[in-house]
């Protein structure tokens, strides 16, 4: 992943609510996995920073699971999640020990349309952000010579902390 893209996915993140934030989550994980595939293009086996893009989006399967709530009304509906996100982690560690790539494909195939539908709920989700006094950063109001500046709107220096 590019320092770009981190940044890009910070500031969604702390503009999310809990439903946008289990969409960028899937959108962090299908970006390890495009850098993942880069490994394994034309029969390569998979170099170290393949592998390495793997590691990262099994921590991100790994990160959906623990979300997941069971409780008494969620319980059917987290354990099928919780069963599709393992076999997702079980197909991203055969690709590591096998060194082919067609793991890869159905695992990302099946984050995809679940990726879908979260997408759809979260468009119905007026909720407030989870982080109320996180910085606004607005782009486009200057140009460089290759790129958007952006700039902090509304700088507050405490931000809600207060000594």
């Amino acid at each position: 992943m590019t320092k770009e893209e981190r940044q890009v996915f910070t500031r969604r993140i702390v503009s999310s609510n809990k439903s946008e934030l289990i969409v960028v989550l899937f959108e962090i994980f299908f970006c390890y996995i495009d850098c993942a595939k880069e490994g394994y293009c034309d029969g390569k086996r998979g170099d170290e920073a393949s592998k390495e893009a793997i590691r990262h989006a099994l921590e991100v399967l790994a990160h959906l699971k623990a979300d997941l709530h069971f409780s008494k009304e969620t319980a059917q509906l987290s354990g099928r999640l919780y069963a599709i996100y393992d076999y997702c982690q079980r197909l991203l560690y055969k690709t590591m020990s096998l060194g082919r790539a067609e793991q890869l494909d159905e695992a990302e195939g099946l984050m995809r349309e679940l990726h879908e539908a979260f997408r759809k709920v979260a468009e119905e989700d007026q909720s407030k952000p989870l982080m109320q006094n996180a910085q606004r950063v607005t782009a486009g109001y200057t140009y460089g010579r290759t790129d958007v500046n952006e700039m902090d709107v509304l700088l507050d220096n405490s931000r809600g902390f207060f000594v």
